[in-house]
């Protein structure tokens, strides 16, 4: 808040990086800032996808849609190109020379969105972004003056150096609940009296300070009757029944669930992003509506303001996804590509296929012409980093055609790779 205070006041754009482990509490943080300032500001969020080497794309895409049209046509042209759509009057202009145009085009409409209010942009899941995201927004950051913007980046703390390329950025970590405060929240989270001071100190000592994991520990307790009365308080008995981690957790959570609830949970992990009722029913989910609205009710899905579902926690989608065997993780990805509308979400389902069913010959050509066609269709939107990853994997896949092996050694050569 005091950073968005510090903006609004003078008028400068800022970056704040937040950061924690799985759990920590990010996403809640960045939900309730957005509420604080709401009335008062425009906001813009989105999330970096699950996988898939596109997800720079994506996430411009979302951000374009939710600021709205700049009201001059060579700011959309140049900022509609970073989502791979390149006016003819940009198609002459080289990757490098390209690639300022769409800094300033951004600039520009970042500019013009935040005259009226001050606009938050908020992007989580920041550990998953690539170099080319990173660079998009750092250089923006830098091009806007006397422009109240505050970006919010969120992400985990994991290998990499995405917390490294805003070196003006203000630092915001977030480190585990002190045990006093761990055990006064688990008191907090039980329904009807709290907790004696022996069961909350238990709960805050397994969760080891992770707001995420105290909650779902004392949901699973109700849920399984291990609460007792002592009192006016609740006591805790069968101790060894408490998961000793969070991924456990979450993964005995999914378990408790009627069939058809977590196998939808686990369809929407597969799409990798938020995902309608029509998609998560063509993976072979019966009455999927009532379900996802059911898992809604019960906290585990969010329902967005486009309709669309996703987990309420980016860790509840990683353990939903990987309690699925790895064949079945293929075959829903094969079926995912087979209803996908853009070529780039085709290609990335038949690439995650084909690495979960390595043995499938068909299925492997299939997914290296996909990708090749994704790439080749990269290059002539003069994305060429982009088609270099993309071209290089259908190659690996088996694709030999000509024109793919001259598309992947051009976008080597752009990008100063040797081929």
């Amino acid at each position: 808040i005091a950073q968005w205070r510090r903006v609004v006041r003078e008028r400068q754009a800022h970056v704040v990086l937040l950061s924690g482990d799985a759990g920590s509490g990010k996403t809640r943080l960045v939900s309730e800032l957005a509420g604080a300032v709401g009335g008062e500001a425009v906001i813009v969020r989105a999330n970096y996808p699950a996988y898939g080497v596109m997800g720079g794309a994506r996430v411009a895409e979302e951000i374009i849609g939710q600021l709205g049209p700049a009201t001059d046509e060579g700011v959309n042209a140049r900022v509609r190109s970073v989502t791979g759509r390149i006016d003819p009057s940009l198609k002459s202009i080289d990757p490098e020379g390209l690639a300022q145009e769409q800094l300033w085009g951004f600039a520009r409409l970042l500019q013009e969105k935040s005259g009226g209010r001050p606009l938050l942009l908020m992007i989580d899941d920041m550990h998953r972004s690539d170099d080319r995201t990173l660079e998009l927004i750092g250089e923006v950051a830098t091009r806007l003056s006397n422009v109240p913007v505050l970006m919010l980046l969120a992400g985990r703390v994991e290998p990499g150096d995405w917390l490294v390329r805003f070196p003006t950025a203000t630092n915001v970590r977030l480190a585990p609940l002190s045990r006093f405060d761990a055990a006064a929240l688990a008191s907090a989270f039980v329904p009807d009296r709290p907790l004696t001071m022996e069961a909350a100190e238990f709960l805050a000592e397994r969760a080891s300070g992770n707001p995420l994991y105290l909650r779902e520990l004392v949901a699973m307790a109700h849920a399984r009757g291990l609460f007792v009365e002592a009192g006016d308080r609740y006591q805790l008995r069968a101790y060894e029944a408490i998961p000793a981690t969070l991924q456990a957790l979450l993964a005995a959570r999914l378990d408790a669930l009627e069939p058809g609830q977590k196998l939808c949970l686990q369809h929407v992990a597969v799409l990798g992003e938020a995902a309608t009722a029509d998609q998560v029913s063509n993976l072979g989910a019966p009455q999927a509506t009532t379900a996802l609205r059911s898992l809604v009710d019960s906290g585990l899905l969010r329902l967005r303001a486009d309709g669309r579902y996703d987990t309420a926690d980016p860790l509840l989608r990683e353990v939903a996804y990987e309690t699925l065997p790895r064949n079945a993780r293929g075959e829903l990805h094969r079926q995912a590509a087979k209803t996908a509308v853009l070529l780039q979400e085709r290609a990335r389902h038949l690439d995650r296929a084909a690495e979960y069913l390595a043995g499938d010959e068909d299925l492997g050509a299939e997914a290296a012409e996909a990708l090749a066609a994704e790439g080749m269709q990269l290059i002539e939107s003069s994305r060429q980093r982009d088609a270099l990853r993309v071209l290089e994997r259908a190659v690996a896949l088996g694709c030999r055609r000509t024109p793919v092996l001259f598309g992947l050694a051009k976008a080597q050569a752009l990008c100063g790779d040797e081929p």
